[in-house]
């Protein structure tokens, strides 16, 4: 099934992947963790969706350099307690808000 069962994208997994795009990463309703610099510089990945995804941790710079805009559902912070570490800024601002509009309790 896909990406279904991926949990984590590790360390620069994609990290200068010119040709990554959306239609190759599908189905991540079992990803947790995308690490430090995972999709660092990748030039055409242009939307990612997130929003069946479990996330608990993006790691810095995890998106630098990439125009990616993320989707995530709003439910993804009614409990907020499963997120470990989010690198607040850098995220907010890929999934289009600031980061003023999130609270962390």
């Amino acid at each position: 099934t896909g990406l279904s069962s991926l949990i984590t994208i590790g360390y620069g997994a994609f990290a200068n992947c010119a040709s990554l795009t959306f239609e190759k990463l599908t189905n991540l309703s079992s990803l947790q963790t995308i690490d430090n610099y995972a999709f660092q510089d990748c030039a055409s990945l242009r939307k990612l969706d997130l929003s069946r995804s479990p996330i608990t941790s993006i790691g810095e710079n995890a998106f630098i350099d990439c125009p990616v805009q993320i989707n995530m559902k709003q439910s993804s912070f009614d409990d907020i307690s499963s997120i470990e570490k989010i690198n607040i800024d850098e995220f907010c601002n890929k999934i289009g808000i600031t980061a003023d509009r999130l609270t962390l309790s």
